[in-house]
């Protein structure tokens, strides 16, 4: 089993979780303080809150899941 380490890096960050039964990955959730307000043919960052460190020979993958429902998607 591969460790992967967590660490938050401020007190109201979630940690990573399976939200629905038979899921193939987490969930991963925003860390804001306040609305983003994000105009239309705009990106911003929006953090986490969290720190992850793994061994160099894997890779974490962040996708979009249900947002798109709210017309968020993740470009890369």
């Amino acid at each position: 089993m591969v460790k992967v380490f967590i660490k938050k890096l401020n007190s109201s960050a979630q940690l990573p979780s399976y939200k629905t039964s038979g899921a193939s990955g987490m969930d991963l959730m925003a860390c804001i303080e306040k609305t983003i307000n994000l105009e239309p043919g705009k990106s911003c960052l929006v953090p986490t809150g969290l720190s992850v460190a793994f061994p160099k020979e894997y890779e974490i993958q962040i996708r979009p899941g249900l947002d798109w429902r709210q017309k968020i998607i993740l470009v890369f």
